[in-house]
């Protein structure tokens, strides 16, 4: 049993005690011959065409394709994994772009406008509050996992966003303020008691991102695919460079030393695939979720709101009110006058300030996403939005880096490598929409509600269910 790059915590993981529902992964073909350095010579290797016996999909906190197209990026292990496999060099994401809409429609394949989850934190009747959106049974559509666990085959999830309280047998929830700190709430949330403990007794801080929780997580993948009966299915999230990207700014020397580290964690559970023979059989798929940019200032757009009496800061009531998602923000509103009233004041301070530009309800409805919502502002390059109504409406932001509105240049990035991936491939453009479907294909399984479509460009597969993939025309605004 290999020893995984995490210190005290892999120690405490030995003791763990898995059981999976799922099949056992006996490769049929020789496994790679290893190198020194625990894997096998990429650049000669060949995983190999048809289906996946494992899929492991790493999403990493603000990944953009610089990070493994270019050799300053930071990232090695990437960027050989990306010459060797497929690389994409731009992501349309979904709007808003914000971590708990796009994760569910990257395991989904559906807008957020099907999903349901169209926004990071919940808005009631006090504004906008800290709860983030985490519960699965919210969410309207059929993800991936689901079907896989449907035909009795594994899965396992670690701080995947909007899995707490899912039928996933091995999870570790979405860790967030309020219930990462609390052992007995992320057990009642579902989570797993076998991989919970050992971050309780090795004293691991579950709540904030840092390289010892993405170890911690990583390790915790790495006893899952190693098991005798490891899952089909592995969803893992690293998230280790948020500081760094909010505090220095995407380009910073900081925000690259995360990424680095982030890269000795994927090269880890490769080494941990190689060394118990199944990473002939393993597709692993390593993506962004929402791409940061540079910023310069903080606009508080409710702080105008505040000023027009349609929020009440100190009673804690709105008649109108906006919820900021990184670099754009929904408007919502109890009845037209205050809709119309709040249009009137952004739109002045819009052209005012060229801070954001106000993004109509027609095009609203265009980007697929809240139908609650009366309409919305997106941040201009170098801005950012937020939630309070309190201080100046414009300040110098106190940070370097903020999430993108999805619009601008930067993109997220990925990048797929093994089984079933054309190899030397480099994608122009690929959607979020387009993943969901893609890992299904990959899977043998089905998402029937999904708006996106399987990227078989990308693979070597046929498919194993008996539907040809059905072609969805692109809506006013999708591409964007």
């Amino acid at each position: 049993m290999r020893t995984h790059r995490v210190g005290g915590i892999a120690g405490l993981l030995l003791s763990m005690v898995l059981v999976v529902a799922g099949c056992a992964s006996s490769p049929e073909e020789a496994a790679p011959e290893l190198e020194k350095d625990g894997l096998p010579d990429l650049e000669r290797w060949d995983p190999g065409a048809g289906a996946t016996r494992q899929l492991v999909v790493v999403s990493v906190s603000g990944l953009s394709p610089d990070r493994y197209l270019d050799a300053s990026g930071g990232m090695p292990v990437l960027r050989k994994l990306a010459a060797n496999g497929a690389a994409v060099r731009r992501v349309t994401s979904v709007t808003p772009a914000s971590a708990y809409p796009v994760h569910v429609t990257l395991d989904s394949g559906a807008t957020p406008r099907s999903h349901g989850v169209t926004g990071d934190r919940r808005l009631g009747p006090r504004g906008v509050t800290r709860e983030h959106l985490t519960r699965a049974g919210e969410v309207e559509s059929t993800r991936v996992w689901q079907p896989v666990l449907a035909a009795g085959e594994g899965v396992a999830a670690f701080d995947w966003p909007a899995t707490q309280g899912s039928k996933i047998p091995l999870l570790i929830p979405d860790l967030v303020p309020g219930l990462a700190d609390n052992p007995a709430a992320l057990l009642q949330a579902g989570g797993s008691a076998s991989l919970l403990e050992p971050a309780a007794r090795g004293g691991v801080d579950l709540v904030r991102p840092s390289a010892a929780r993405d170890a911690f997580l990583a390790a915790s993948a790495c006893r899952v695919l190693s098991a005798r009966r490891a899952p089909r299915l592995v969803l893992l999230r690293l998230t280790q460079t948020l500081p760094a990207l909010r505090a220095q700014g995407p380009r910073s020397p900081a925000a690259r030393a995360a990424f680095a580290k982030v890269d000795a964690e994927i090269e880890g559970v490769l080494r941990c695939l190689a060394e118990v023979e199944r990473l002939a059989g393993t597709t692993l798929i390593v993506l962004g979720d929402v791409a940061w940019e540079s910023i310069h200032s903080l606009v508080r757009p409710n702080k105008l709101l505040a000023d027009a009496n349609l929020i009440d800061v100190e009673q804690g009531s709105w008649r109108a009110i906006l919820r900021a998602n990184g670099g754009s923000a929904f408007l919502y509103a109890n009845d037209t006058e205050a809709a119309l009233e709040a249009r009137r004041r952004l739109q002045s301070a819009a052209e005012r300030t060229g801070a954001f530009r106000v993004v109509g309800a027609e095009e609203m409805m265009g980007l697929q996403t809240d139908p609650e919502a009366w309409f919305g502002v997106e941040a201009e390059e170098g801005f950012t939005l937020v939630d309070s109504a309190r201080g100046a409406f414009l300040q110098p932001a106190p940070w370097l880096g903020a999430p993108g509105s999805g619009a601008g240049e930067d993109t997220p990035g990925l990048v797929a490598f093994g089984r079933g991936v054309r190899r030397g491939l480099e994608v122009a453009h690929i959607r979020q929409l387009d993943v969901g479907p893609t890992l299904a294909r990959l899977l043998g399984v089905e998402l029937p509600a999904a708006r996106g479509t399987a990227f078989v460009g990308m693979l070597r597969i046929e498919s194993r269910v008996s539907t040809p993939p059905r072609i969805i025309p692109i809506q006013p605004g999708e591409t964007r």
